[in-house]
């Protein structure tokens, strides 16, 4: 009987554990994976983002009514 009270009590000392191990990584392994994601997104935009700013930037500074040509 104290075996099995024993064997018991260690199983529950190691879903304890387990679970809170879990309650721990899994946050951080979601908030790293959308971190990933957010930054994936972002760097591989950098080949179309900067050119579209910088037409983007021309466009603005060719339209104005105080442009003169140089």
């Amino acid at each position: 009987m104290q075996m099995a009270q024993r064997g018991m009590t260690v199983n529950a000392a190691r879903y304890g554990a387990a679970r809170t191990m879990f309650a721990v990584i899994g946050p951080m392994m979601w908030t790293w994976f959308i971190a990933d994601l957010g930054w994936r997104a972002i760097a591989t935009n950098y080949g179309r983002i900067i050119p579209t700013i910088f037409a983007l930037a021309q466009i603005r500074l060719t339209r104005e009514e105080c442009w003169e040509p140089a």
